[in-house]
């Protein structure tokens, strides 16, 4: 072939001598020491064969090889290098660039072969006889590469197949007409069926996707055209269901040029379809350039197809592993068992910022947050041992510093032998998810914290206000057992009525706080039915008997006796109901009916409760039947005025129904009356008694049980109404010690329980209860559980830490009535628990309960004489001795002012503020609540000028000769 031009390249002199002198004989050869000497070759010279090595500076084989395509496109170009890197080998022959490559130390005969197969290319038809005789002679040497190459395929499907059946997403394949041909377990998963060979019996336009034209859209976009396209579609679970899902298809064509499949990769995005109001629109264009394989060995016998065919499906896998690995969202590495990059998917760059080549053999674990990688890294050990994938959420630092949530999972590759050899990590990017979870704690964290706030606003106003309310009510009590003339006792009946109206708002508020707040705990214990309805037909008596009201209760046969819930809310919603009716019947009749509802929710003992409450009252207009169960609502004053309510009634009584897994509903007719009526479920011991037959009983025939109950909203947790104190029958005068620190409230107590035949011993704080059981013995203590130096939790706490004093009642008394009070008192070692304001009538009974019964001290009907004259007189020396008290509180805030005792100060502000209204002094309340502020932000110099704005007052005080005689 001495036509034939020969270009040999190469940087070692020997060899290229060699080479030039071994083919001289058989080609023109032409000879160059590098790339640039080469390429001005080519520029004079018609070359129709190149050989180049791969290992040459300043410019490689292949550079040299992709500048020479430009000048010379039709040469044939062969490759020696002294590497079998199979990645080389791909890169080789995927670029097109290479016709064959050689591995040194170079065979001579062997590439005199090869060099005449690449003359052949282009004079195959002359010297065809030639060609067969080599590829005979070649025959052992092809077997070999055929076996060399079958196992490349073998590797690199294997790991086609582990990327597929380990991706997050579905893959699936289909003929063009819509028949499935293969499905990875991810598909089968997001359309609900069990196995893949139940869903590749499917057809996708009729069996899958939601409406048959979705599938015509995608044949019709690559009938334009597109290699490649993205769609939105919603597909048919197997339960009938959408799923909304991101659909990446792409065309695979066959051998001869058509398309064979449409191979395509579903994400499910239903839920960012069902958050959003609308679809944003998410083009992903696949730009993937597809490399045909190398058509070398097509114009070769049939004999060795085998071998063509072996090859191009080796590059098919290759290529597919790469357009996935490139085209996914997800982060996609391969990992030695080191944990280094083997490989990284071009989308790191776009997630964490850093390009696949800057993280070639770098260690995957570097990249992990410090916290999260001691985690990572014994993952990566157990991996390593077990042979088995794990899933891992961690955080992934970025290039520019910040750190990724990622969610990744892995699989294992192990090698011939069986052991561990690579990782392929899939990574989603999970930021977005795991900040919604952080602002979501926040939120929730910001919400429990306004909750307590709240909690501890109406805690603090419930105290305020009930301090003053115990002398309000305490006094007006006192004031109507004496003897009072008309026009004066219609003033007492003002305040009383006034004050326990502003108790109950503030019980309402708090109920509706607790309810709002979700921290009011039903109980669950046995209770009478009848009980509560009789007593609480007995509280409204009083205010039905001044009208023309008849008052019935109806009970239907076969309604159990015994149920078993809350008693006490139970008794409250009745109540309200009663209460509500009451208000506005001012003629007429009201009928309590209680029978069986047929509950849609019934179980085994479950009772479904109804109770209906009618009445012939003002009636509610159809416009506001709705409105009336909201807060702070009634209707309109047009035609309410005339009835007082805060609104909260009927609001509470609806919430606490449903908090009882009930219901509650209004029928009315304006002008003709209402009905009320609440169902709900209460379970019931069958083994218990029930009405066996149907009761109608009128208001004065029902009977209430004897005992008593909670005392003003109290709660029990120590000895019951029928126990005497352990001290009985030792002494024949009852000893009770008084533990206040507010003067109003212990003289309040004091003139409650003079009239009985009683000893009071007044303290003012838990240090001198202590100090008192020292010296004297004591029937029973009432304890403020708000005091100076020792409180009352601690006091009683000391108390009971005695066994001397195991049995001793102790009575609380706070102003506090938020959830959880009564339970801290009982906790602390409290017998019994009382809040304030007072009720005189319940308290007697309450202190009578836990001592032996003492009669009055004195004759109730005794004659009083002047007993207006009385009572102002006794009001006015209180007035007196409450001036004098503050000289005292005035020295102690001199003191605590010098020693900077903030506590101190609080705890006299304090007192100050809840007592000095009450006796008339306004000044002195608003003064008491600045130092209280005052000493609760440290503001001494705000407390100097209110020690001198007291003491102005107190000069006030002095100079006023009815205080001063009065105090005297």
């Amino acid at each position: 072939m001495p036509n034939t031009a020969l270009l040999i390249v190469d940087d070692e002199p020997t060899g290229l001598k060699t080479l030039r002198k071994f083919f001289s004989s058989q080609y023109t050869v032409f000879a160059a020491s590098n790339g640039q000497e080469a390429l001005d070759i080519l520029k004079d010279e018609d070359i129709q064969i190149i050989m180049s090595d791969q290992c040459m500076s300043p410019m490689s084989g292949l550079q040299f090889f992709s500048k020479a395509q430009k000048i010379s496109p039709d040469s044939t170009k062969i490759l020696f290098t002294e590497f079998t890197n199979l990645n080389l080998v791909i890169e080789a022959i995927n670029s097109g660039l290479v016709w064959r490559y050689l591995s040194k130390p170079l065979n001579l005969k062997e590439l005199r072969i090869v060099l005449s197969q690449a003359v052949e290319r282009y004079q195959l038809a002359e010297n065809n006889k030639k060609l067969t005789q080599e590829l005979i002679e070649t025959k052992s040497s092809l077997a070999r590469k055929v076996e060399e190459r079958t196992r490349a395929l073998q590797r690199s499907g294997e790991r086609y197949r582990q990327l597929v059946e380990q991706s997050p997403d579905g893959i699936y394949r289909s003929t063009p007409g819509g028949k499935l041909r293969m499905v990875n377990k991810t598909f089968v998963k997001l359309l609900g069926y069990d196995s893949e060979q139940e869903v590749v019996k499917l057809d996708i336009a009729r069996d899958i996707h939601f409406s048959s034209g979705e599938f015509g859209v995608i044949k019709a976009a690559f009938k334009n055209g597109k290699e490649a396209e993205t769609f939105v579609l919603r597909l048919k679970k197997k339960n009938g269901q959408t799923l909304w899902v991101e659909d990446h298809v792409h065309k695979i064509y066959d051998k001869n040029g058509k398309v064979a499949y449409y191979e395509g990769i579903i994400r499910d995005i239903t839920e960012r379809m069902e958050a959003e109001e609308q679809l944003k629109a998410v083009n992903l264009e696949l730009n993937a350039s597809k490399q045909q394989l190398s058509a070398a060995f097509q114009q070769l016998v049939a004999n060795h197809q085998h071998l063509i065919e072996n090859e191009k499906a080796l590059r098919q896998s290759e290529e597919l592993f790469r357009l996935i690995a490139e085209n996914a969202d997800a982060l996609i590495a391969v990992l030695n068992d080191n944990g280094q990059h083997l490989y990284t998917s071009p989308s790191f760059e776009k997630l964490l910022g850093y390009k696949p080549e800057q993280l070639q053999n770098k260690l995957w674990l570097n990249l992990v947050d410090p916290d999260d990688r001691p985690q990572a890294s014994e993952k990566f050990k157990q991996s390593l041992k077990s042979k088995k994938g794990f899933l891992l959420e961690h955080r992934m630092r970025h290039k520019n510093g910040s750190w990724r949530f990622l969610e990744s999972t892995s699989n294992v590759i192990c090698d011939a032998k069986g052991y561990a050899d690579r990782f392929i990590m899939v990574s989603h990017d999970i930021t977005k998810r795991k900040q919604t979870e952080i602002e979501f704690q926040k939120a929730k964290e910001a919400s429990e914290a306004a909750n307590f706030a709240k909690s501890e606003f109406l805690a603090n106003m419930s105290h305020e206000i009930r301090t003053p309310l115990n002398g309000i009510i305490g006094y007006a009590d006192l004031l109507f057992e004496d003897k009072l003339n008309v026009k004066q006792a219609e003033f007492v009946k003002v305040i009383q009525k006034s004050a326990n109206y502003l108790l109950e708002l503030i019980n309402e508020i708090l109920d509706l706080s607790k309810i709002e707040s979700q921290s009011l705990e039903l109980e669950s214990k046995s209770f009478l039915l009848t009980d509560i309805l009789n007593e609480k037909i007995q509280v409204v008596e009083p205010r039905i008997s001044e009208k023309a009201v008849e008052l019935n209760l109806e009970i239907s046969k076969n309604t159990p006796a015994y149920l078993i819930g809350d008693p006490t809310r139970f008794a409250q919603i009745i109540l309200n109901l009663l209460s509500n009716a009451v208000k506005f019947t001012r003629r007429g009749s009201i009928t309590i009916a209680v029978s069986r509802e047929k509950w849609k929710r019934t179980g085994k003992n479950i009772f479904p409760l109804q109770i209906s409450v009618k009445d012939t009252g003002i009636g509610i207009p159809l416009k506001y039947q709705e409105s009336i169960f909201q807060n702070f609502t009634q209707v309109d004053a047009s035609t309410s005025k005339h009835y007082e309510g805060s609104g909260l009634g009927l609001a509470i009584t609806k919430k606490l129904v449903e908090l009882m897994n009930g219901t509650i509903h209004v029928e009315s007719k304006f002008g003709k009356g209402s009905i009320f009526t609440i169902c709900i479920p209460f379970k019931f011991d069958p083994n218990k008694k029930v009405v066996k037959k149907q009761a109608k009983l009128g208001a004065n025939k029902a009977v209430s049980k004897n005992g008593r109950g909670p005392v003003n909203g109290g709660s029990t947790f120590g000895q019951r109404s029928d126990e005497k104190s352990s001290h009985d029958g030792q002494s024949t005068t009852t000893h009770i010690l008084i533990a206040e620190d507010n003067a109003v409230n212990s003289e309040l107590l004091k003139n409650i329980l003079s009239r009985f035949d009683y000893k009071l011993t007044i303290v003012e704080n838990g240090l001198e209860v202590l100090t008192s059981l020292e010296k004297e013995r004591f029937d029973l203590i009432l304890m403020d559980m708000q005091m100076p130096k020792m409180d009352g939790f601690e006091t009683t706490k000391k108390i009971r830490g005695n066994p001397k004093y195991k049995e001793l009642p102790i009575i609380a008394l706070t102003a506090y009535a938020m959830i959880g009070d009564a339970e801290k008192c009982g906790e602390a070692g409290c017998t019994d628990y009382v809040t304030k304001p007072i009720d005189k009538k319940r308290f007697i009974e309450c202190v009578q309960s836990y001592v032996k019964k003492s009669r009055p001290a004195k004759n109730q009907d005794d004659d009083y004489g002047n007993i207006e004259k009385d009572i102002l007189q006794e009001m006015e020396q209180l007035k007196g001795y409450y001036v004098g008290n503050l000289e005292e509180r005035f020295t102690n805030f001199q003191k605590a002012i010098k020693n900077k005792d903030f506590t101190e100060i609080g705890f006299i502000g304090h007192s100050m503020k809840g007592s000095g209204a009450s006796y008339g002094f306004q000044e002195i309340s608003e003064l008491g609540s600045e130092m209280e502020e005052a000493a609760k932000n440290l503001k001494l110099p705000n407390l100097k000028q209110l020690a001198k704005h007291f003491e102005s007052l107190l000069e006030k005080y002095r100079s006023d000769e009815a205080l001063v005689k009065q105090k005297g």
